[in-house]
């Protein structure tokens, strides 16, 4: 978990189920710090073999766009705790 968090590696997709996870209620939180991130009704499959949200809590999470201009990283806005990515174009269009 340290490495991925704070040195940004990337474990395995669904290395310990948690894209098949789906509480009833609740929220999800930064493992680094608590801070807030999702709501438990943001959670959606897809896919991709990790977690997926299509919204967080308002200026829970920053972004920063990667070199390549195709990936948007993902980060804790209280930690700067590394999240994952977003890939643009994946053609998702879950927020109702």
């Amino acid at each position: 978990e340290y490495k991925v968090l704070r040195r940004k590696h990337t474990e395995p997709g669904d290395n310990r189920g948690y894209s098949k996870k789906y509480p009833k209620s609740g929220y999800f939180v930064c493992k680094g710090c608590g801070n807030p991130l999702y709501s438990y009704a943001a959670k959606f499959d897809s896919g991709c073999g990790w977690p997926a949200f299509d919204k967080c809590f308002k200026n829970s999470i920053k972004t920063i766009i990667d070199a390549d201009g195709y990936r948007i990283e993902i980060l804790c806005n209280k930690c700067d705790g590394h999240l994952g990515h977003v890939f643009l174009g994946e053609g998702f269009d879950t927020a109702g």
